[in-house]
């Protein structure tokens, strides 16, 4: 029997997996904003549209603002912080600096796997995001 390969299952599949792991993303980041205070939600939003189109100064005042003002309200919010900068990392990959690479570490090394795995979700959401822009 000859094997086939279906490239229009694959695409579904791979799109429904984005599409889920879009999903729980968006709630991640949506939980944790909600418990944020007024101010601090009204500086991530300052920031958002011009971090998604990919702005690396916008990416890097939402990396800040998740890693330092909202963990001050709410601990788990380094996870968001962590995929920011992250994703500031692939996307901007040449014009990275000390700063942004040390921020990066703060943010990131004291995760748990778990926690390192659902940042990894909200990174690839953003960098999906940030790419079809």
């Amino acid at each position: 029997m000859r094997w086939h390969f279906d490239w229009n299952r694959c695409v579904v599949l791979l799109l429904a997996l984005m599409s889920a792991t879009q999903a729980a993303s968006k709630t991640i980041e949506a939980e944790f904003e909600s418990q944020l205070s007024p101010a601090v939600r009204q500086r991530l939003a300052s920031y958002r549209q011009d971090a998604m189109k990919g702005n690396l100064q916008a990416m890097r005042n939402m990396a800040k603002a998740w890693s330092h003002d909202a963990v001050g309200e709410v601990p788990q919010a380094l996870v968001v912080g962590c995929a920011w900068h992250q994703a500031i990392a692939e996307v901007h990959t040449a014009l990275l600096n000390s700063e942004d690479k040390s921020s990066s570490q703060t943010a990131c090394n004291g995760l748990s796997p778990a926690q390192l795995e659902e940042s990894n979700t909200v990174k690839q959401r953003l960098l999906w995001a940030i790419v079809r822009k």
